[in-house]
């Protein structure tokens, strides 16, 4: 009777083992629609992309958090272009709460250290920072949007050329770029 009952209780545990871990499965297909593609971003060419990949030795915090993928697209324009880089990054999670939890986790080091700025709402939740700073007499115009959409947590990097004939980079443009990615990551079967 006893053997019975803990063979019962190991296929309940099994069970809802493997329910578990069927929800944390991640589409590949849908999860590379994800990311910006050429045609979001027309005058830019694509660098280098890295979609499946192990996240950085020091983001303790993916393990920490169940993280399922790290991924990135790194595009590139000219140093006319207001936008000459931008850095395309996202962290998938099995869950809201856990995506949530990352995401607070590690804004100190997403933000690379550059200061908070007020930004308008992006995704569930959001912070950007950076701004202009000058370095060498040359004035360099950089943000960084950090933004959550459900359990996909998104960091966009972006930094103005250095052509005298660019247009100033605003935050605005960097957030118009951030919609873009949070209707691609509404639009996918994550």
């Amino acid at each position: 009777m006893r053997l019975l009952a803990s063979i019962s209780l190991l296929l309940l545990l099994f069970s809802h083992a493997s329910a578990a871990l069927a929800k944390t499965d991640v589409d590949t297909t849908e999860y590379r629609k994800i990311f910006l593609s050429e045609e979001d971003l027309p005058w830019m060419k694509l660098g280098q992309t890295n979609l499946i990949s192990k996240p950085d030795k020091e983001d303790v915090s993916f393990a920490r958090f169940h993280g399922q993928l790290v991924g990135m697209r790194v595009w590139n324009g000219s140093n006319e272009d207001t936008v000459m880089r931008l850095n395309d990054i996202r962290w998938v999670f099995p869950d809201d709460s856990s995506a949530e939890s990352y995401f607070l986790a590690t804004l100190h080091d997403n933000s690379e250290s550059a200061p908070l700025i007020r930004s308008q709402p992006l995704g569930d939740d959001n912070r950007a920072y950076g701004g202009s700073l000058s370095m060498g007499g040359m004035k360099m115009v950089n943000y960084y949007s950090l933004f959550r959409v459900a359990r996909v947590v998104c960091k966009l990097f972006a930094s103005q050329g250095y052509s005298v004939n660019s247009q100033i980079l605003h935050l605005d443009r960097v957030q118009q770029i951030g919609q873009q990615i949070v209707a691609r990551i509404r639009a996918a079967h994550l």
